[in-house]
């Protein structure tokens, strides 16, 4: 499994009168290896027509985590040209996965059935961009991974199911 994130910030110093801008770019890549158990559960169950479900899967993978921060120069108001680079980094990391859901299955008829539910994904022990900026330096150089950081998605899922 992977989970990659960009984050883009453009800035200028303004107080009290303009003295320069410049712009950030964050990256971070998790690439996770492992595995994950889980159940399926019946719920309800209407006959062949209508059934509901509940998922649960949780799993440890290897988190072999990547970041590269690059900023573009600054430029004063004045119109100096200060060159800023970028650093990377990768550090190794045990991450957690779980998800949570429900799923109803309605037949439409005898070989098409539609499908819909509610899925919650959580991620435990990635690098994210935002953790990234407190741990980077670029007067020296230098660049740790944060891979304290967490994602919580959600939403509705749906799609069609054909049997021959």
């Amino acid at each position: 499994m992977e989970w990659n994130q960009q984050a883009n910030v453009d800035y200028a110093f303004l107080n009290p009168v303009p003295f320069g801008s410049g712009n950030v770019a964050s990256q971070t890549g998790n690439n996770l290896y492992g595995g994950q158990l889980g159940a399926e559960l019946p719920l309800w169950d209407a006959g062949n027509r209508l059934k509901i479900k509940g998922i649960g899967k949780s799993g440890v993978f290897y988190n072999r985590a990547a970041y590269q921060h690059s900023t573009t120069e600054f430029v004063t108001s004045t119109g100096e040209v200060f060159p800023q680079g970028s650093v990377a980094a990768a550090a190794d990391q045990t991450a957690f996965v779980g998800e949570v859901g429900a799923n109803a299955s309605l037949c439409v008829t005898s070989w098409l059935t539609w499908r819909a539910g509610y899925t919650l994904f959580w991620l435990s022990g990635v690098a994210v961009p935002a953790s990234q900026l407190p741990v980077t330096s670029f007067g020296d150089r230098t660049a740790l991974v944060n891979t304290q950081g967490s994602v919580l998605l959600h939403g509705v899922t749906t799609g069609l199911e054909a049997r021959w």
